[in-house]
């Protein structure tokens, strides 16, 4: 029924050969099996906006738009405001008229007719800035036509369809070009970062394809980073056809082939940790970032996300620290054949020995092992700890104790516990008898780490610091709540060795340091397309440390004359915004997810996975949710997660999220929507497509947001999942007042509209987003300096120039490099980590194929052991 009254509006509007093509799409899906049907009408939609928009759009009208939307002065100071100019000059009519063409005609060869069509330039086009220009010449002109028009042919095979870029996508695409021809030419006074701001649904990930696949054909590497596993995989699925009709080479770069530094490849797609993994080799090689190989690739950037803004401004690489390896594995297994012993006894006698009570002060029981080394319970904590004693003798015990001194024998790190609150237990083991003071100095602050981990482990949360898939045990980013498969903590170890004895547990400490943004600032240009690049603070980050120029993107929709326009989200007024706590506020999501969904699909946000599964499991407990909802698994609810099935099942939930459900309710059969539940991974980037317009007269797909974001990008990201191309949207926010009131007096916000709380609230997250970046570039000049010593450190390595304790200090100062200042790292270094007899050898030994060779030789085997990143 859907297809039949989409057919019958867009009948009198379509031409013959476009026509034709739709017959071609539609005998596609009836000729294929049930099963295969969604992969194929998932696209439908996007054919319909194409058809009805296919004539609508107006070039003098985007230029217009262009320029009302970048006013700033950065853009006209910057040269951005020539180069629009320049572009006007090149594209001056659509590439290609398609009414009237037969899309299944095989023998039309769209080049030939592109090249019959566009008007060839009279001269070459001339970018003048203050010290040099850019040439745009024909033959860059002919290549951006080459490519789009490969695009127009893939979009046609695929969907049976005449679907060219927007012309802000071209517009945009050809500001890019000129950017890219400076930075072949070797003009330096261009701008190095550039960042387009296009919102969601305004096929971003086009732009870049064609981008990158222009940087190619110009004889550079681009490397596309998209810091999303699912829409990683989704795009170069996509894309690779197109790479291929240009005759470009196209690879993912993975945990195995280092694509990044293949010149045969000419277009990466990656994400962050394989571009932080290539800065780190190359470190660990005793080489400074490749200036020759840099010189000749670009960054381009889906999202600003990854920049560096909403996670720490380094990566941390961990490397298996032999020095204490014996040690470290008599304290694991000593850890792991402990007892617990509960309850405070004058004596306690374990497997592992006698514990006697040796008695109290400041609220603080101590218990004697038989070995002399001390245990201690803490009431005013009810947890017990190794007491940190300088020294087992009962003579030193009896003289701290006779003082009548009221404080603790010494100073130690009292919180590394490795007990539970509320009821005091202690694992013991042989563990115990191992005695702190005797240690050498860098193997004790090992030990208090270990210790540290092993409480810390007890207080860790499934589904809010971690999430389990099987016997493997993931991270959840603290921002994103996304799973980080290579970053690791002590603690995760902890409980992994937990979870799977077989589990090797070994000791890792950071040995090398990468910053963000030195290793992104060794390519020529980076480029970026990003549906928000966030709020001033964010902005001047990425000029402080970038140099970044930012413009806008008009929607292609706002260049249709006599149409609607594109279409904003629409906050709906709720009552009771703010809940009193977690069971509230998800009861007030179940109970607004169920009426939605009699009407358009619906999309609820959790805040973190346990909160996911969370709702799921209230939804399917709900008598106001429909019973047919919960017969049988993704029918009515979805929950859209990565799991154990990968990021395919991901995608595949995704479509799920918008196809309606038939319900029966007193024999009779109605057409509801699903209630689609997901964090943050399921919340940016995905396209939940809308083809019924019934949803449209019911306001559009629903998205309820259960808490504040800590970045403006990620509201807009939530925000930008409804409303996506001329549709329209809604979002409802309902949030815990526990959770989001960041100091502010609730008090105040009683009675205040739903728009006004998110405002207030956003502008609170928006100082916490401030200072965070005020810290970050803080330490980012002390992060550039340890990767530079990092560089040091592994040619030291390399020569077998450092001893067991120059290595310890190094490993050392990499814990405590970011409290330390610049002056006082680099005297720290020549202190106790460089060799005074050692002649370094030059960073920049490249021209000697022997004594690279050895050197990847000697770094191989650590290499492969520095697999994870601290987190």
């Amino acid at each position: 029924m859907l297809l039949h009254e989409c057919c019958e509006s867009l009948h009198g509007d379509l031409s013959g050969g476009a026509m034709k093509g739709f017959d071609g799409m539609l005998d596609d899906i009836l000729k294929a099996k049930p099963i295969a049907w969604l992969p194929l009408l998932k696209n439908i939609d996007t054919v319909f906006l194409a058809l009805e928009y296919q004539d609508k759009e107006s070039l003098p009208v985007a230029y217009e738009k262009f320029k009302s939307a970048n006013t700033a002065e950065d853009f006209a100071k910057s040269g951005l405001g020539d180069v629009l100019q320049c572009v006007q000059k090149i594209f001056r009519q659509p590439i290609l008229q398609t009414r009237g063409l037969d899309v299944l005609e095989e023998s039309l060869d769209l080049h030939k007719l592109v090249k019959a069509t566009v008007v060839p330039m009279l001269e070459e086009v001339i970018w003048r800035t203050a010290t040099s220009e850019t040439k745009f010449t024909q033959k860059d002109w002919e290549l951006v036509l080459e490519i789009v028009t490969c695009q127009l042919e893939n979009m046609r095979r695929r969907m049976k369809v005449f679907l060219q870029p927007h012309h802000t996508q071209t517009t945009t695409l050809l500001m890019f070009a000129f950017l890219v021809c400076a930075a072949q030419q070797g003009n330096t006074d261009t701008c190095k970062t550039v960042l387009a701001e296009m919102g969601t649904g305004e096929g971003k990930s086009w732009v870049i394809a064609m981008l990158a696949a222009f940087v190619a054909k110009k004889g550079m590497q681009a490397h596309v980073l998209v810091d999303n596993d699912a829409l990683l995989q989704r795009d170069c699925s996509v894309m690779k056809d197109f790479f291929a009709s240009l005759g470009i080479t196209m690879a993912i770069a993975d945990k195995t082939e280092d694509s990044l530094t293949d010149p045969s490849c000419r277009v990466v797609y990656s994400s962050a940790w394989n571009i932080d993994r290539a800065a780190r080799n190359c470190a660990m090689r005793g080489d400074e970032p490749d200036a020759e190989q840099a010189g000749e690739a670009i960054l381009i950037v889906d999202e600003v996300d990854g920049l560096v803004l909403d996670t720490v401004p380094y990566v941390h690489w961990l490397h298996e620290d032999t020095s204490t390896v014996e040690e470290f594995k008599s304290w694991v297994k000593a850890r792991s054949n402990g007892v617990r012993v509960s309850g405070l006894t004058e004596c306690c006698e374990t497997g592992n020995g006698v514990y006697t009570r040796a008695g109290s002060f400041a609220n603080r029981t101590f218990f004697k092992h038989e070995s002399a080394v001390l245990f201690v319970y803490c009431l005013e904590e009810e947890r017990w700890c190794l007491s940190p004693v300088l020294g087992s003798s009962e003579n030193m015990w009896a003289e701290k104790t006779s003082s009548g001194n009221s404080s603790l024998p010494c100073s130690g790190p009292w919180d590394v516990l490795t007990g539970s609150t509320g009821h005091p237990v202690v694992k013991v083991g042989t563990l115990d008898a191992i005695e702190v003071s005797c240690m050498e100095e860098y193997t004790r602050r090992t030990f208090e780490n270990f210790q540290t981990a092993c409480y810390e482990a007890e207080t860790k949360v499934q589904g809010i610091h971690y999430q389990a898939f099987g016997k493997q045990l993931y991270l959840l980013d603290s921002v994103t709540k996304i799973p980080k498969p290579h970053s690791t903590d002590m603690w995760l170890e902890v409980l992994r060795s937990e979870l799977d004895p077989e589990y090797v547990f070994s000791f890792k400490a950071v040995q090398t340091v990468i910053s963000k943004v030195l290793s992104h600032q060794t390519y020529s240009r980076i480029f970026g397309l990003t549906g928000s690049v966030g709020g001033a603070a964010e902005r001047d980050f990425l000029k402080t440390h970038y140099g970044a120029v930012v413009f806008q993107v008009p929607s292609f929709l706002d260049t249709c004359p006599d149409t609607r326009g594109k279409q904003r989200p629409t906050l709906q007024e709720s009552e009771h915004i703010l809940q009193s706590s977690e069971e509230a506020q998800i009861e007030r999501v179940v109970q607004l997810a169920a009426e939605y969904s009699s009407r358009v699909p619906v999309l609820v946000l959790a805040a973190n996975p346990r909160m996911r599964e969370r709702m799921v499991a209230e939804l399917h407990a709900s008598t106001d949710v429909p019973e047919e909802y919960t017969s049988r698994p993704d029918h009515g609810i979805v929950e859209i997660k990565c799991d154990e099935n990968g990021n395919d099942d991901l995608v595949r939930k995704v479509e799920l999220a918008t196809k309606p459900v038939t319900t029966t309710r007193d024999g009779k059969r109605s057409k509801r929507w699903p209630i689609a539940v997901t964090t943050a991974e399921g919340g940016r980037g995905h396209d939940y497509r809308i083809m019924d317009a019934g949803v449209d007269k019911q306001g559009g797909l629903c998205v309820i947001i259960t808490w504040i974001p800590d970045s403006v990008r990620d509201w807009t990201q939530f925000k930008g999942r409804t409303a996506r191309q001329d549709n329209k949207g809604q979002y409802v926010v309902v949030l815990n007042m526990e959770k989001e009131m960041h100091e502010i007096d609730a008090g105040s916000l009683r009675g205040a509209k739903a728009e006004d709380i998110v405002n207030i609230l956003m502008d609170a997250m928006t100082v916490k987003t401030a200072a965070q970046l005020s810290g970050f570039s803080q330490v980012i000049p002390k992060a550039n300096l340890m990767q530079q010593l990092s560089v040091k450190f592994w040619q030291l390595v390399d020569g077998n120039a450092l001893s067991k304790i120059q290595q310890r200090q190094w490993i050392h100062l990499c814990q405590v490099y970011r409290k330390m200042s610049e002056e006082s790292i680099e005297e720290h270094w020549r202190a106790h980590v460089l060799p005074r007899t050692t002649e370094m050898r030059s960073t920049t030994s490249r021209s000697s194929v022997a004594s690279r060779t050895s050197v990847v030789k000697r770094v191989e085997a650590p290499i492969a052991r520095a697999s994870e990143c601290a987190h």
